[in-house]
């Protein structure tokens, strides 16, 4: 067959089960796509006559169960959330009869409207997920123990990095979901402690460097180096009686 299949932009966004992908690392456009595709549901609600209940309905029922589906392998940042919060809250007051400066707590009150706020929704859905697979002995689970492995390992740390007070990842990985559900964790002031919980760390009677350069503006780059030479421990660089350093 003389087929020919030519090959698409790195750029190019792909959807596959629902869920949108790019070969680059840059989730602006997935982001862009799904909050196009949400304000799109909103705007169908808009036009439509029903009832400040109705309106509550769909939204909880519909738009937010999508994009729940949506952000099953993306973080959406706070500020994003925010925006699609504004845009179908505003749609509900107007279907409420309320002027828009009315507090957006009276339509997030379980009390009185109940409408969900997409950010919790996000905190909920990544956070949940993500402790049952790290439980998981199956394929999802071996594979999210070694992306957090991976994870671990970039850290260059002594400290669990689901237990880490300042997680800094650099490279490709920093991209990663399961790094930004780690940050959402801090975000969150949450810790994952477990006795079978990987990553597996270096738990020698030594001292890590870490805890005496953390502080400084340059760890980062000192982190690259040390990580090369595969440096973690002071006594790596000091003499057998540790009273001297090495050259």
């Amino acid at each position: 067959m003389d087929t020919t299949i030519e090959t698409q932009s790195l750029n190019t966004p792909l959807k596959f089960l629902g869920c949108w992908y790019t070969a680059t690392n840059k989730q602006s456009i997935t982001s862009k796509i799904i909050i196009q595709e949400t304000f799109g549901l909103t705007n169908i609600i808009q036009t439509k006559q029903i009832t400040d209940k109705q309106t509550s309905y769909v939204i909880n029922n519909v738009i937010i169960p999508i994009f729940e589906y949506c952000i099953h392998n993306i973080i959406i940042p706070h500020n994003i959330c925010n925006k699609i919060l504004s845009k179908y809250l505003t749609v509900a007051k107007h279907k409420s009869k309320l002027p828009v400066s009315t507090p957006n707590s009276t339509m997030l009150n379980h009390n009185i409207y109940g409408i969900k706020n997409v950010w919790d929704i996000q905190l909920q859905h990544h956070i949940s997920n993500f402790l049952l697979r790290l439980n998981k002995t199956d394929l999802l689970g071996v594979s999210t123990q070694i992306r957090l492995q991976q994870l671990q390992n970039n850290l260059w740390s002594t400290t669990n990095i689901l237990q880490h007070p300042n997680p800094s990842i650099d490279g490709a990985n920093k991209h990663t979901t399961t790094f930004k559900i780690i940050q959402l964790l801090r975000h969150m002031q949450l810790t994952i402690s477990a006795y079978s919980i990987q990553p597996y760390t270096l738990t020698y009677p030594y001292t890590p460097i870490e805890t005496l350069l953390h502080k400084h503006s340059e760890y980062n780059n000192f982190k690259k180096q040390l990580r090369n030479k595969h440096i973690l421990f002071l006594e790596q660089l000091t003499s057998f009686d540790n009273s001297t350093l090495l050259d």
